[in-house]
């Protein structure tokens, strides 16, 4: 099977083939030891505890090895015969940061089996991520802000004291539509606000609900971790 190397995954694959050989190991720790997610950047928090790479590193890494585990798993085949393919493909590739220190492509082989057969976390967490990743947008939290003002109303000369004046709040959505990171601004007012909060409310009461009847069944429910989800 021909394998492309996406763009998009190229830095993130960078730094995992250019991890050092104890970072290699704290990372296959961590991934072996961290709950199953819905959320990569929960997961990322996660390993981040265990593991001493800088954040966005950690992510786009933690990134390629769900997109590796999620490819190996679609396409069919035995994960040895899927890392062929895929050494094929990096082999291929006119970039010395996409090939291990030393020509060492049976310890990054080594290592890479290690972190894709690490346990069910890591199937669970692929899965669930592809799941939400399969809608034409998704939210993203870390880039949402609510921004608030005051608007003074004049009923004559703007050089004078204003009359009266209003709270003004704008919540910024932010949202990722394919690899794009997108955004839209919504002008609320109090009254806005306790309506949005009644609507997430009710969201929470009816998660709370779904939870229950899921675990009723032994049927584990995956979510953002420290947020509802699994800890």
């Amino acid at each position: 099977m021909r394998l492309t190397i996406p763009k998009s995954q190229k830095p993130g694959l960078q730094k995992l083939i250019g991890l050092s050989p104890p970072l290699m190991e704290s990372l296959i720790a961590a991934i072996a030891k961290m709950p199953p997610t819905t959320s990569l950047y929960d997961a990322a928090a996660v390993v981040s505890d265990n593991i001493a790479v800088d954040f966005d590193d950690l992510y786009n890494i933690l990134s390629v090895v769900v997109g590796i585990h999620r490819a190996s798993a679609d396409a069919g085949v035995s994960t040895d015969e899927f890392l062929s393919d895929l050494f094929d493909a990096l082999r291929a590739e006119d970039d010395p940061k996409l090939r291990p220190a030393g020509g060492e492509w049976e310890q990054l082989r080594s290592d890479l089996e290690r972190i894709l057969e690490s346990g069910e976390s890591l199937s669970i967490t692929s899965k669930a991520s592809e799941l939400l990743s399969e809608n034409e947008r998704r939210f993203c939290p870390e880039n949402c802000r609510v921004l608030s003002d005051i608007r003074p109303i004049f009923l004559g000369a703007p050089s004078g004291s204003p009359a009266a004046s209003v709270i003004q709040h704008v919540l910024k959505i932010a949202y990722h539509e394919g690899d794009n990171l997108k955004e839209f601004f919504v002008t609320l007012d109090a009254s806005d606000i306790r309506t949005l909060q009644d609507h997430l409310h009710r969201a929470i009461v009816k998660e709370d609900s779904l939870r229950s009847l899921m675990e009723e069944k032994g049927i584990q429910v995956v979510g953002p971790v420290g947020n509802g989800g699994e800890e």
